[in-house]
């Protein structure tokens, strides 16, 4: 089996469980844009950092 698909599978699981209990957060779409972005921040500073400490 692709283990990918399991992992994903896996996930899509956990997900709808959470929903049954309540647990799941909706967002708007600003709210969901903002986080986005902040993310994708992170994500950018954090390759900086790594490409600063690989010397490169």
């Amino acid at each position: 089996m692709n283990p990918n698909l399991e992992f994903h599978k896996q996930k899509l699981a956990e997900i709808l469980e959470r929903d049954k209990r309540g647990e799941l957060k909706t967002y708007s779409k600003e709210e969901f844009e903002a986080l986005q972005k902040k993310h994708d921040q992170e994500l950018l500073e954090k390759y900086a950092n790594n490409k600063k400490v690989s010397g490169q």
